[in-house]
């Protein structure tokens, strides 16, 4: 009897000690799980971490190639302002010089037309000087003549009026012969 006690003793030990080193292992399966839960959980934070990183990079390169790009915009921009003002100059300074151009060739024909008139002003004195004195003398000849005639036109009158008297006194002369001879007729007669 003891024996067979003995014997059930040591397999129910034996049997306690396989539960316990089953349970044992359980656990420890347990732990290793959880362990692999935690690292496979770690695992994923990480990859999420890394993918926030990575969208938040391509974030700052899109805002970064934005800016460069409303940069280069605004240097075109600059870059056109900057030809258009250079042409705005160049047209400027082109218009100057065309006025500068004309002004020289008005001032270049005033000075020609000017030396052309002084010419031509010479050749009008020459010409005003030489029609001058013929005029001159055409008017002295036109004066000496207008004495002349004015000379023979006051002699006219004059004549005429030496010739009208002449007539009146002659016309008095034949009054006064008639006269005397009415008196000598009228003397004659009263001593006859």
């Amino acid at each position: 009897m003891q024996q067979h006690t003995n014997l059930l003793s040591c397999s129910s030990s034996s049997q306690q000690q396989q539960q316990q080193q089953q349970q044992q292992q359980q656990q420890q399966q347990q732990k290793h799980l959880l362990l692999l839960q935690q690292q496979q959980q770690q695992k994923h934070l990480r990859l999420q971490q890394q993918q926030q990183k990575q969208k938040h990079l391509l974030l700052l390169q899109q805002q970064q190639q934005q800016q460069n790009f409303l940069l280069l915009l605004q240097q075109q921009q600059q870059h056109l302002k900057m030809q258009d003002h250079e042409q705005q100059l160049a047209a400027a300074a082109a218009a100057d010089s065309r006025q500068h151009n004309s002004s020289s060739n008005s001032s270049n024909r005033s000075s020609s037309s000017n030396s052309s008139n002084r010419s031509s002003s010479s050749s009008n004195s020459s010409s005003s000087n030489s029609s001058s004195s013929n005029s001159s003398r055409s008017s002295s000849s036109k004066k000496n003549n207008n004495k002349t005639t004015t000379a023979t036109k006051q002699q006219q009158p004059q004549q005429q009026q030496q010739q009208q008297q002449q007539q009146q006194q002659q016309q008095q002369q034949e009054q006064q012969q008639q006269e005397q001879q009415q008196q000598q007729q009228h003397h004659h007669h009263h001593h006859q």
